[in-house]
């Protein structure tokens, strides 16, 4: 049955969805300190211990990034020399990057000396890292060139942040081609440089 141009049954899911939009702008507005209840809950009740854990992933670095280049070309990735110049500025690659482009490594670092900088009681008492550090450009890529960049995240994350224990996980980008990787293969070579770089984190069994 239809009145209008609506059907009742199109009423009704048009009337359930505004209604639940509504419920879960009042929850967030209402909860939005849910998280820190829940902590404060936990020491309170438990005695279990918190720690801090800063978890990074998919940045996709850019080594390649240019401030000022083209942010509009017909490849996944954009923003190098390779582009050209933009025909206006407003197409121009920003200096800490740009969100049709993969990350410029200055941005990189800044996070990192972030997390350097901060408060003990701050700073993370763990990192997480899963991988997908290496650009977009699947089709210019090699063994070489892909493990660059988990050398270059390790290398900084040793130096600059040696008290930390680091759990990290190659993800589908660093394989050479993406996504064909073997890990019960001895004799993988983005594997067996990875593990090289990563031995001050794992055990003499990984």
């Amino acid at each position: 049955e239809s009145r209008g141009a609506v059907p009742i049954s199109g009423r009704l899911l048009i009337l359930m969805s505004l209604l639940i939009d509504s419920w879960s702008q009042s929850l967030v507005c209402l909860d939005n300190d849910f998280i820190d209840r829940l902590y404060d809950e936990i020491n309170t009740t438990t005695k279990r211990e918190t720690i801090r854990v800063l978890h990074f992933s998919d940045i996709h670095l850019d080594f390649q990034y240019e401030a000022g280049a083209n942010t509009k070309c017909d490849q996944p990735t954009c923003c190098r020399a390779i582009n050209g110049k933009p025909a206006t500025w407003e197409d121009g690659a920003g200096a800490w990057g740009n969100y049709k482009c993969d990350l410029p490594k200055e941005t990189a670092q800044l996070m990192f000396m972030y997390i350097k900088n901060m408060h003990p009681d701050e700073r993370p008492e763990m990192i997480l890292w899963t991988g997908d550090s290496t650009p977009h450009d699947i089709w210019n890529q090699s063994i070489h060139k892909n493990i660059l960049y988990t050398v270059e995240i390790s290398k900084f994350l040793q130096e600059n942040l040696p008290e930390v224990p680091v759990i990290a996980v190659p993800g589908n980008h660093e394989f050479y081609p993406v996504n064909v990787m073997e890990f019960d293969d001895d004799n993988d070579v983005v594997l067996n440089k990875i593990g090289d770089e990563w031995h001050d984190w794992l055990t003499p069994e990984a």
